[in-house]
């Protein structure tokens, strides 16, 4: 049970400005990711979502904000507020149809055609440059590696968990990608309730 007096709220700023504030109460699980390849015309963007999960038909899941652009040298600045107001509403995403696949459908397969395309697109950009920093660390610099296709900043809550809030910060291969493997991890915090992180793109 969350003895929590009022529900904790996740919330992302842009440049200072509050894009999305997703409240938990509610949910069991609830997150936000920033992801960019160095493939894509869009140098990144940030997608934020939560629901319940693990109820079978009780499922629900909704997306609070999808391919919102991020531009090179802006700052993302995650809080994990004790309480506060939700901006932005959820919609509900219907999973239906994932179990139309035929058959002989293979995701090894998928996964290998998908590679085989990454690999035959030009990269456009260097690799992404990073600084982050917390109530927990100072600002550091990190790199992509020169062979490292993209990147993923991850924060997730749950309600095992409700006082924390799970950060990460990763790089990728298209190879990772082609054996789901997770990629080489940059940085992970827990943040507590109250504290909060920024990543920073750096031209």
């Amino acid at each position: 049970m969350i003895s929590l007096a009022a529900m904790p709220l996740l919330s992302v700023q842009i440049d200072g400005m509050v894009v999305v504030a997703l409240p938990t109460e509610g949910c069991n699980i609830v997150g936000a990711r920033i992801g960019g390849t160095r493939d894509d015309e869009d140098y990144a963007d940030l997608s934020a979502w939560g629901g319940t999960y693990g109820q079978g038909n009780a499922d629900v899941h909704c997306i609070w904000l999808d391919g919102f652009k991020i531009s090179p040298e802006q700052v993302v600045e995650v809080q994990f507020a004790a309480s506060g107001n939700s901006v932005g509403s959820g919609k509900a995403f219907d999973a239906a149809g994932a179990a139309d696949r035929p058959p002989n459908y293979s995701h090894e397969e998928e996964l290998k055609a998908l590679a085989q395309e990454l690999r035959a697109q030009p990269w456009i950009r260097s690799a992404y440059k990073f600084r982050y920093d917390s109530n927990q660390s100072e600002p550091i610099d990190y790199f992509m590696a020169s062979d490292e296709y993209g990147f993923g900043f991850n924060v997730l809550w749950n309600d095992v968990h409700p006082h924390r809030l799970s950060v990460s910060l990763y790089a990728y291969t298209i190879e990772s990608v082609e054996l789901q493997q997770s990629g080489r991890t940059l940085t992970t915090e827990r943040l507590l309730v109250g504290q909060r992180c920024r990543l920073t793109f750096v031209a």
